[in-house]
């Protein structure tokens, strides 16, 4: 059995102290109003750090040829074990204190897909390190392993498993790290909305429409006239600023959250490794990735970049980060990025793609335009009190999602090369994504009675990750090709 260093103690006692703030917080004001205030501020400390140090002393760990056990608990005894086969990503973290006092967190997963199994806080460094490799089996075990408390070197702990020849590794550089935060904008989206939204009712409030009943000049002249233009400026810069404010936010979380990105390929595995802050290092099998995606966001495909995301057959969407492969590849150094690092996948790059079929984009064309203007009748409902804006923007609502649902036409494809299934679509992003056909679960195929005198079929299947695929509306010797898969 092996023990935690005395100075994990120190981490669970602030473990301890983050679960019972709430209590706390209630007893501290309770101390400025009655007599017991104090003491019972004293007493629930006191409590508190007997159950951490309990926690901290009763934790134990032991790794033998096959399994990994994990026994914790004082007064509640719980005892986790974890085969080695069914050992999916480890990973090692290091928060700010952990990296003050040379300490990570190790966390395991298996493909339940619920999340880390185990996670074992207040290990050195080294030692993390070095359980990590053996429970990927990355270094064969003889026996039962005997874990020390010495410190290793980072660099010697990531040479010794294999040889230097075989290892391959990739960093993101200091230009490409700006790039890719300058042209990250999820926060910001919210933020844009969010603006957007809490203002529409202010800013349509100014626009009086009732010379569109006369002639269309008077018209434009009124509505004008009708304008606060102070008022709409400040608007427009409270906008601009919120929008400016998001966007550095967003492109300072990037920078420290990919700060000295490095990828690892090792013979058996990927290590990834990041973070300015907190110090973040994890491990994928490179055995269960099931696919492969390639993604672009609408700014960085205008500008050739893309990012590399894999898909494991532990797919936490709570974790979605540790699917990141490569956060920045230009689409010229695609193939080359492939052919050192996936070769497996090579073969569904650069694919020419099969588009859809456009039959059912100008089938529903009229729904479509028939949804713009039910959402310009529910705003005319509340925000509006002419009906001629009610058409104006229920025809820019319908322009919009009409030229939408071209693009995802256009971006959208699909391609089987040997036992490589390559499929495009697009929601914000455009996905590219090339599936391994070993990874698929089930197939099935459906025909809709809208198009069966077209003789159009839509291909369903699911991955192990759980991950739904849908291929729709493809001819019928196309899908039995998919069946066949």
């Amino acid at each position: 059995m092996q023990k935690l260093s005395k100075k994990a103690m120190i981490l669970y006692i602030i473990k301890f102290f983050k679960d019972f703030i709430f209590p706390l917080i209630g007893i501290i004001v309770a101390s400025f109003t009655t007599a017991w205030g104090l003491w019972g501020l004293l007493a629930i400390v006191a409590f508190v750090l007997c159950l951490a140090v309990l926690d901290w002393k009763f934790t134990l760990y032991h790794l033998s040829d096959t399994d990994f056990y994990l026994y914790q608990g004082a007064f509640t005894k719980r005892k986790t074990v974890i085969a080695h086969s069914r050992i999916q990503t480890v990973d090692v973290t290091q928060s700010v204190i952990e990296r003050l006092l040379g300490l990570t967190t190790l966390q395991i997963e298996t493909p339940s897909g619920k999340g880390a199994e185990v996670k074992l806080v207040g290990l050195r460094l080294g030692v993390a390190e070095e359980l990590k490799r053996k429970l990927l089996d990355e270094k064969a075990p003889t026996s039962s392993v005997l874990l020390t408390e010495n410190r290793i070197d980072d660099s010697q702990a990531l040479d010794s498993p294999t040889d230097s020849s075989q290892k391959r590794v990739k960093c993101i550089s200091s230009s490409d790290l700006r790039l890719l935060s300058l042209s990250t904008f999820n926060i910001a989206v919210i933020f844009i909305l969010w603006a957007l939204f809490s203002r529409l009712s202010e800013l349509l409030s100014d626009f009086q429409l009732g010379g569109f009943k006369q002639e269309i000049a008077q018209g434009l002249s009124q509505l004008v006239s009708g304008i606060d233009w102070t008022s709409q400026s400040m608007i427009v810069i409270e906008v601009f600023f919120a929008i400016l404010v998001a966007w550095g936010g967003s492109a300072l979380f990037t920078f420290i959250k990919f700060y000295r990105f490095q990828l690892t390929r090792l013979p058996s595995s990927f290590i990834i490794e990041r973070g300015l802050l907190e110090k973040y290092r994890t491990s994928i099998q490179i055995k269960k990735i099931q696919a492969v995606r390639i993604v672009e966001t609408p700014i960085r495909q205008l500008f050739g970049w893309v990012s590399i995301a894999v898909e494991c057959t532990t797919k936490d969407d709570d974790h979605k980060e540790k699917d990141i492969l490569f956060p920045f590849v230009r689409r010229t150094n695609l193939e080359e990025f492939f052919s050192e690092y996936l070769p497996e996948f090579q073969s569904g790059v650069h694919v020419n793609l099969s588009r859809f079929s456009p039959i059912p984009l100008k089938k529903w064309m009229w729904l479509k335009v028939l949804i713009s203007f039910a959402i310009a009748g529910g705003i005319y409902t509340f925000l509006l009190s002419s009906w001629q804006w009610t058409a104006l923007i229920g025809i820019m609502i319908s322009m919009g999602i009409i030229g939408y649902s071209w693009i995802c036409y256009l971006d959208g494809g699909y391609s089987l090369i040997g036992k490589m299934l390559i499929h495009r679509s697009r929601g914000i992003n455009r996905v590219t994504e090339i599936v391994n056909c070993r990874s698929i679960q089930f197939k099935k195929i459906r025909q809709s009675p809208f198009y069966r005198r077209h003789d159009l079929f839509t291909w369903y299947t699911t991955l192990l990750t759980s991950k739904p695929i849908g291929i729709g509306h493809i001819p019928r010797g196309e899908a039995e090709k998919l069946m066949d898969l």
